[in-house]
């Protein structure tokens, strides 16, 4: 029957609203009253009936806004409320890049910079960033995205574009890069015969380029390419190279641990090179922000927050576990029986966590405070905790083994759709690392995220194993232990432009 009763609520259609109506008409003016649909006084009922059966439909949403397995948008977000909980916000994407400064320039916060061809994808300087020195230099710098959400991806080496110019800003890049030194004076360069310049590279010993006569036309006005094939003869691990009339060394590592210092007994002041030690840049993809919460992440997290308040359980275990930042998921295994079963002795748990290690002390803690009075522990981690009477309690648990996965696939694609290989690992990275401790990882799944990428025509190929180079489609079985992982370098891509038939 419509309407509300013990087994919930029954909505009413516009169609059984009209056939009531009829009815009641007939009943007090006679059967031969004309209620079909195409008479006056059924054109009168069916409009009737449309806006009677629109409160029904009212009826039946404040219905389902008090469930809150059905209940979405602003409804989920007021019952959430009632309990403490509130919809996470969207983040922004941040990353760090680099800026290749003048002397002398500041770039403040807030001006922009963008990933190559993709203009959308815009990133705001954090703070001010200065070259107080004398020569050009790169300066580190931090960036956030201008719009939150996961759509804004700065990977390594791509973010390059300078929106906003300012003088003296010559380019940005999160991509490695070597330690670089630059002249401060510009050509021609005031030396003399038997001058040096003391050079140490990538953290080795000193090494020296003497300046002499006969490698100059003039050596009193040398000119930057002339120093510059002297110091690239004289000291290695370097490239030097004449700047727009500067001196430019450069080491051959790249990144961090690459590293130029230039001592401060050098004779070879013309020249103008600030000195110390300054070292290379390491590139790293964007740290991708988060869309808003959906409807069901918010539930799901609802039900979490409920279950920490419970009573010490292995669903409460659970729940406090992956409240812990930086924890990816967690399973927790229990026996309450009299006997040893399952690998667990009797009365006891196991908790197995993909984490970090660092985050030890966290899991140790979550597991000592929500454990039943007097369950055991097992794993072969194990912390002491220290209780409120100063007694200390070994607290066990395992890390979930991470299970490497290597994928190749082979895709006929539309060119000018095409998102690109770099596309296709995400999505296979997006599906195998979203998989939780305990979740096989399925090839026909992996084969469905491919073919979700833009421009990908058909699979025609894939391979997907737990070793390197699968030769085969098939399932890959993940124990209740581990964990399914997988980077860019297991992902091997083979796109063949097609046209389709």
């Amino acid at each position: 029957m419509p309407g509300l009763d013990a087994t919930g609520w029954t909505n009413k259609t516009s169609s059984e609203i009209r056939e009531e109506m009829a009815d009641a008409i007939k009943a007090e003016l006679g059967a031969e009253i004309n209620t079909q649909a195409d008479s006056i006084l059924g054109v009168i009922l069916g409009i009737y009936a449309d806006r009677i059966g629109e409160l029904w439909e009212l009826g039946e949403s404040l219905w389902a806004a008090m469930d809150p397995e059905q209940a979405n948008d602003a409804q989920l977000d007021a019952l959430a409320a009632l309990t403490g909980v509130s919809r996470a916000d969207a983040t922004p994407t941040t990353a760090t890049a680099a800026l290749e400064l003048e002397p002398g320039t500041t770039v403040a916060a807030a001006k922009e910079a963008s990933v190559q061809n993709v203009e959308a994808s815009k990133f705001g300087l954090d703070a001010a960033v200065s070259n107080a020195g004398t020569a050009r230099k790169w300066v580190a710098g931090s960036w956030t995205a201008t719009e939150p959400g996961s759509s804004t991806v700065a990977n390594k080496g791509s973010l390059t574009v300078i929106d906003t110019p300012v003088a003296g800003w010559l380019a940005v890049s999160n991509d490695d890069l070597p330690a670089v030194k630059w002249s401060g004076n510009s050509q021609p360069f005031t030396l003399a015969d038997g001058q040096t310049l003391v050079v140490a590279v990538d953290g080795g010993g000193n090494q020296t380029a003497t300046f002499n006569t006969a490698d100059f036309a003039d050596i009193a006005n040398a000119t930057a390419a002339e120093v510059a094939a002297v110091i690239e003869t004289d000291i290695t691990g370097v490239t030097a190279t004449p700047d727009a009339g500067r001196v430019k060394i450069a080491s051959d590592t790249e990144g961090a641990s690459s590293q130029l210092d230039i001592d401060v007994s050098s004779t070879a002041t013309g020249l103008g090179f600030e000195t110390g030690a300054i070292n290379g840049f390491d590139g790293v993809d964007s740290t991708v922000g988060a869309d808003e919460e959906t409807n069901a992440e918010l539930r799901g997290r609802r039900f979490d927050e409920l279950e920490r308040q419970g009573s010490s359980t292995t669903e409460t275990i659970r729940a406090q576990l992956l409240a812990i930042s930086g924890v990816e998921d967690a399973r927790v295994y229990e026996n309450n029986t009299d006997t040893a079963a399952g690998g667990l002795e009797p009365h006891s748990s196991r908790s197995v966590v993909a984490a970090p290690v660092a985050l030890a002390d966290s899991v140790a803690q979550v597991i000592f405070d929500n454990k039943p009075a007097g369950g055991e522990t097992n794993g072969a981690q194990s912390q002491g905790i220290v209780d409120s009477q100063g007694l200390t309690k070994t607290i066990r648990w395992d890390w979930a083994t991470e299970v490497p996965i290597y994928v190749n696939v082979d895709v006929d694609v539309i060119a000018a759709d095409y998102a690109g290989d770099q596309a296709v690992k995400d999505a296979i990275s997006a599906y195998v690392n979203g998989l939780r401790i305990d979740g096989d990882v399925i090839a026909a799944k992996v084969k469905a995220a491919v073919s979700g990428v833009a421009g990908v025509y058909d699979v025609t190929d894939l391979d997907v194993g737990d070793a390197p180079s699968p030769v085969t489609e098939a399932n890959v079985p993940i124990d209740e232990d581990e964990i399914a992982t997988i980077i860019d370098g297991n992902i091997n891509v083979v796109a063949t432009p097609v046209v389709p038939t």
